[in-house]
């Protein structure tokens, strides 16, 4: 395609969108959702542009992409399985270990400290 033709197939994604929009809520049923899937739906559209045929209608096109799209989202999250354990696991909190590499530096030098205090006989 030529930039002029990406130009023009641009404009009609950006004119399909509003209709996308309500076909994409009407699937997923929250508007959150609809436009994750408008937008991968462009996505998808805008990397296959070479093999969209220019005079077919492009908004069945664009509703065929979108349709196969959730589809495939709703099988990937048919074979993900809950563990019940990702509400414990985001309970658990562990400090960066770069934090505790300093805590342990400062606990060394201030050992270091007492140590050449007791060995001047300096009181501590």
């Amino acid at each position: 395609m030529s930039p002029s033709d990406d130009e023009r197939f641009g404009a009609e994604l950006t004119a399909a969108n509003p209709a996308l929009q309500r076909r994409a809520l009407a699937l997923t049923r929250k508007a959150q959702d609809a436009s994750d899937l408008v937008q991968e739906t462009l996505l998808k559209a805008w990397a296959a542009r070479d093999r969209f045929e220019p005079g077919t209608h492009l908004l069945a096109w664009l509703t065929c992409i979108m349709r196969n799209t959730f589809l495939s989202q709703i099988r990937k999250g048919a074979k993900e399985v809950a563990s019940g354990l990702g509400d414990y696991a985001a309970g658990q909190i562990s400090p960066p270990s770069q934090e505790w590499a300093l805590v342990a530096r400062r606990v060394r030098e201030a050992l270091g400290e007492v140590a050449e205090a007791l060995v001047d006989g300096r009181p501590h």
